[in-house]
């Protein structure tokens, strides 16, 4: 900080050669009239940042045998190796920051057990074909049921996009998906609804977690039944996040669900299950104001095994607005 002197000082003169950037009174004070400038209160010297550029994001995965290994998946035009389900969403948080959850689900058939710990890795292209994302760390399996799963969020921007998503030991891949994903870019304000998930794991989470968590609801998760086979000891859990619903007098969304349930059992039986509509009570989602969960759960235990489909319909009768969602699942004992 400059401030007046009250005693006279002897001036001394040093020559030098030349100015360079660490000694050159010219930039000193030109650095220091600046300071003053910005900040007249400055009670310690300016620091000056240098800006760095930040670091070139990876073009191609870092295991030259898992390379090899993607390479000649895309080459072949396969879906998947091994067995391995990818399921994922769109979301977004009051504040407009859009998120793409990620959920690679591995069944108990296909022997990748929960608590093992692999590399978890996947590649994204634009619709040019062009790498925009490369994933390549270590992760633990969490399980579900007998099941494992891992999951990760995103940032996409709008747009279409391949994704490939696999899990690999050693540099050689146990299982591989490949899914087409769309990115809509949604609006924060705007009413809307989260796709249909199917699960038979949902519960309380012990803390909160981050907006952005892989389907994370305000305080429930919700663990998407990748493969969607369920068996007769399951509940099936069907769960859709709403988005700045109507709300009535009381301050609450009001809504009300139609269920239909066709398929065919496992003996070539048609089944037809029509659920008659009715109002169904929303679950406020901790810390995300305007954002509600609607869960609904039917026990499998009297359903013979088989393939069937879900349809559900929900309308939010406040803003007249209506959403379907349609969905295979299978039951097995």
């Amino acid at each position: 900080m400059l401030r007046a002197l009250s005693k006279p000082v002897r001036t001394v003169l040093v020559w030098q050669f030349a100015a360079t950037a660490r000694a050159n009174p010219e930039a000193i004070l030109y650095e220091a009239a600046q300071a003053l400038i910005i900040s007249p209160n400055l009670t310690k010297a300016p620091f000056f940042e240098t800006a760095v550029a930040a670091p070139l994001a990876p073009s191609s995965l870092k295991s030259a045998s898992l390379k090899a290994a993607y390479d000649r998946f895309k080459s072949e035009q396969k879906l998947s190796v091994g067995d391995a389900h990818l399921t994922w969403g769109e979301f977004v948080t009051p504040d407009g920051e859009g998120f793409v959850p990620v959920s690679l689900y591995v069944p108990a058939s296909a022997g990748i057990e929960a608590g093992r710990k692999l590399t978890f890795f996947g590649v994204i292209e634009n619709e040019a074909g062009e790498v925009v994302e490369i994933h390549e760390e270590e992760a633990t399996l969490a399980a579900s049921g007998k099941d494992a799963f891992v999951e990760k969020s995103l940032r996409l921007a709008p747009g279409k996009y391949t994704a490939t998503f696999g899990l690999a030991a050693d540099g050689s891949p146990l299982a591989m998906k490949k899914a087409e994903l769309t990115v809509t870019g949604l609006d924060a304000k705007e009413p809307g609804v989260s796709d249909l998930i199917l699960s038979n794991n949902t519960y309380p989470l012990p803390q909160a977690q981050k907006m952005t968590d892989p389907f994370a609801f305000g305080g429930l998760k919700v663990v998407p039944k990748g493969d969607g086979q369920f068996s007769t000891t399951d509940d099936i859990w069907y769960f859709v996040e709403m988005r700045n619903p109507g709300t009535a007098d009381a301050g609450a969304p009001k809504v009300q669900v139609k269920i239909d349930i066709n398929g065919k059992t496992d003996k070539d039986r048609p089944v037809k299950l029509n659920f008659p509509i009715q109002e169904i009570a929303t679950i406020p989602m901790k810390g995300v104001k305007d954002h509600y969960g609607l869960a609904m759960s039917i026990p499998l235990k009297d359903f013979a095994p088989g393939n069937y489909t879900v349809k559900i319909k929900v309308i939010d009768t406040v803003l007249q607005k209506s959403y379907t969602f349609e969905k295979p699942f299978s039951i097995s004992l």
